[in-house]
């Protein structure tokens, strides 16, 4: 199956001197990207073509980053979460142990405080 290319005149309105400036900024880019920072400063270029090559990297960079940012959260929200049901669970051992206690039945209790106790233990 051919594919059939099309070239618009806009995108051959590219100066060297704007391909240059972009060669550079993509260099800089790079090593920006590959050390976790931010892009630098877009090239001041006439081209549409190049506004448009650049406008693409950094609309990828910023999801990339919302992405990062939004995983973090939900990490977070997980971690509190997963200390709160730690906690519930805690108190719930524990006042069945001592409901136990109460009606004697300290056989019991004792195994309630096992279980638990492996529970936090394998946390």
């Amino acid at each position: 199956m051919e594919q059939s290319m099309t070239i618009n005149e806009s995108d051959l309105d590219l100066s060297l001197r704007d391909l240059a400036y972009y060669s550079n900024w993509m260099q800089r880019a790079v090593s920006a990207l590959e050390e976790g920072g931010d892009l630098p400063t877009a090239p001041d270029v006439q081209s549409q073509l190049v506004q448009r090559w650049v406008g693409v990297i950094e609309r990828l960079q910023e999801r990339h980053r919302q992405r990062v940012e939004s995983h973090a959260a939900l990490v977070e929200k997980l971690t509190a979460q997963e200390m709160q049901l730690d906690r519930a669970l805690s108190n719930l051992y524990t006042n069945m142990a001592t409901i136990y206690e109460s009606l004697g039945c300290g056989e019991r209790a004792g195994e309630v405080k096992r279980k638990f106790g492996t529970l936090q233990a394998t946390a």
